[in-house]
């Protein structure tokens, strides 16, 4: 009913197709067979964070989008639809939008355009204050292991000692806020949560271990206060991840605990908290366009500070230590372009299988008349007993998929390839369904791979059975 194809209106719960949403409806009486005039499927697509519709995730996505346009295409909406997406860090966005969208480059516009003048546009003006202050480490003579544990510990005692001054009458840096006072608690306060940003898990732990094992102790030691560590990684569960984020979203009392926060890349986009005004980079990230993303988690209403400790035996952070200043001057220059490939050669294996499912429930279903319903044709049997009659055949799904897929004009060697690949996995399609043997109720249940149930569903997952030894050392690790 998303694409707006429906019979009618339930008085009770909206509108319908065939039947009512809900298995409880059963009163008929309720439905009234009324479509409103000028009822259509979505016409507007509102697309975040354009640039993380990349490698993978990108290429299966856009198979996807063009099977939507073209489904509302045959529903008869014969405008294109309109797809407005935001992105902070793009650089070729045009051949992005072709591969993602099946869309001429040409057609892809920027908005705002640029201003009239340099530092000024449609929407923002360039002040002279800084937002973040980034500063470059390069450790000698030690590990970046043992570098960011000390930049966190001598960190954690530069705020402490400001939050302890004695004298409440002379300001130590010249300013008119003076120590201990509301307004120099306050401004403490924006600084007190370090957020430290991590290139993989491992190191993660690695930092939390010793940071609980070796640098809480000492500050103890020294009667110093301790802090919190919390973790907000891809393993972290969204829970979880919810608790942490409202608990660093208020502030810390005079004498509290103060917060550190061990991220990996999950933090880049949607997180948005004030109090993040102090960051530590575990080495570079692998890309400009993370390390602009990352990055900007600080500052954000204060001005914050970014402290990148690179890895003194890459080549690649010994030379972003090198040119540091040159490197950050020009960054906005330097964001890669999205990788994605709408013709990657075996990513039609991974969605073939859903669309055609798509396509059974979508198009066919509705050639079929207006008494079948989509759900029929999910089953094994009912789709045999169609395909056995005639009423569905292989040449009118495949001449939709090539629509879907943007096959149509053969225009490179990957479009040839998917063209004949969807011919032959169709026929294959329709071969496993006619078999007799086929023990299946479901359709989905027969198709190889099985249709995909998130985009992330790059490779089929791998069942792990523990022996007798695992299973007595699992449970032993539960206690």
């Amino acid at each position: 009913m998303i694409f707006g194809k429906v019979h009618g209106v339930c008085k009770e719960h909206g509108y319908y197709k065939v039947r009512c949403c809900q298995k409880d409806c059963k009163d008929k009486k309720r439905l009234v067979r009324t479509v409103p005039v000028g009822l259509s499927g979505p016409t507007l697509i509102i697309q975040d964070e354009l640039h993380l519709l990349k490698e993978g995730l990108g290429t299966f996505d856009a198979h996807y989008e063009t099977f939507m346009q073209e489904v509302l295409h045959e529903y008869g909406e014969n405008r294109p639809v309109k797809v407005i997406a935001s992105s902070a860090t793009i650089e070729a966005f045009e051949r992005q939008v072709n591969h993602l969208y099946g869309r001429d480059s040409t057609k892809a516009i920027v908005f705002p355009s640029l201003g009239p003048t340099n530092g000024n546009s449609f929407y923002a003006e360039t002040l002279n204050c800084p937002q973040r202050l980034y500063v470059g480490l390069m450790p000698h003579n030690k590990t970046i292991f043992n570098a960011i544990l000390e930049l966190i510990e001598s960190y954690h005692r530069e705020i402490s000692s400001l939050a302890n001054l004695k004298d409440p009458e002379i300001n130590p840096y010249g300013g008119s806020v003076l120590p201990g006072s509301v307004e120099w608690n306050n401004g403490l306060d924006f600084y007190r949560t370090v957020l430290i940003y991590f290139l993989a898990k491992r190191e993660l732990s690695s930092v939390h271990t010793d940071l609980e094992g070796d640098v809480i102790p000492r500050l103890a030691q020294d009667d110093l206060p301790s802090f919190k560590i919390s973790e907000l990684t891809g393993d972290t569960s969204t829970d979880m991840v919810s608790k942490v984020l409202e608990r660093l979203e208020k502030n810390v009392p005079v004498g509290g605990i103060s917060d550190v926060v061990l991220a990996s890349s999950m933090i880049s986009h949607g997180v948005d908290i004030d109090r993040f005004n102090a960051m530590f980079f575990y080495g570079m990230p692998r890309l400009n366009a993370e390390y602009i993303q990352a990055s900007s988690r600080v500052g954000r209403s204060h001005v914050g500070i970014v402290f990148s400790c690179f890895h003194p035996v890459r080549e690649r952070d010994q030379s972003h230590y090198s040119y540091f200043c040159k490197f950050h001057e020009f960054i906005g220059q330097l964001v890669e372009p999205v990788a994605i490939n709408r013709w990657s050669q075996f990513s039609i294996n991974r969605t073939l299988p859903g669309l055609f499912m798509g396509v059974l429930l979508q198009i066919i279903a509705n050639r079929l008349g207006d008494n079948i319903s989509p759900g029929t044709l999910m089953k094994l049997s009912s789709l045999k007993q169609k395909i056995n009659d005639g009423s569905i055949t292989v040449d009118e799904i495949v001449s939709f998929l090539h629509k879907a897929y943007k096959v149509n004009e053969l225009g490179s060697q990957g479009e040839v390839v998917f063209h004949d690949e969807i011919i032959q996995r169709i026929q294959q399609f329709f071969d496993w369904i006619r078999t007799p043997n086929s023990t299946q109720d479901w359709v989905s249940d027969i198709l190889i791979p099985k249709p995909m149930r998130s985009l992330r569903d790059v490779d089929d997952p791998i069942p792990i059975e523990l022996d007798p030894i695992g299973t007595d050392w699992s449970q032993k690790s539960e206690r």
